[in-house]
């Protein structure tokens, strides 16, 4: 069996004057002036409310909703992983969280992918949610 080298690329840099120099655009917030746009990584105590505010922020931003009714959402598609709870406490969650007898007009793709073992629906499979 041949090994296949790959080569690696040159160590980039660039000095602090360089960096200084160049334009760099803003940052883009998807939550308020709070959180920006990319990967998040939310950690804290155990039965802390982490995955409930997460699950919250989610369906506002499917939603394009304010977040905790003030704070400006930039809608997009939501992938929410969860690696507890599974769809039971999912949907009873959602169910809370949807109020309104209607959803709002502009919704957006929701999904759901849960722990190893347990299905993985999207939101398009279940009437009354978002995308369905």
């Amino acid at each position: 069996m041949s090994k296949v080298q790959t080569a690696i690329p040159a160590l980039e840099t660039e000095g602090a004057n360089e960096l200084l120099a160049r334009d760099l655009p803003p940052v883009r917030m998807v939550v308020g002036d709070i959180i920006p746009a990319g990967l998040l990584l939310l950690a804290g105590d155990p039965k802390a409310g982490k995955s409930l505010l997460m699950q919250h922020l989610a369906l506002c931003i499917a939603l394009g909703a304010p977040a905790w009714g003030s704070l400006p959402v930039e809608a997009g598609d939501m992938l929410y992983l969860t690696n507890e709870g599974g769809q039971r406490s999912f949907k009873a969650r959602l169910e809370a969280m949807l109020t309104d007898a209607q959803p709002p007009e502009r919704r957006r793709p929701l999904f759901l992918a849960g722990r190893a073992g347990t299905p993985a629906r999207t939101s398009k499979s279940r009437p009354g949610y978002p995308g369905g």
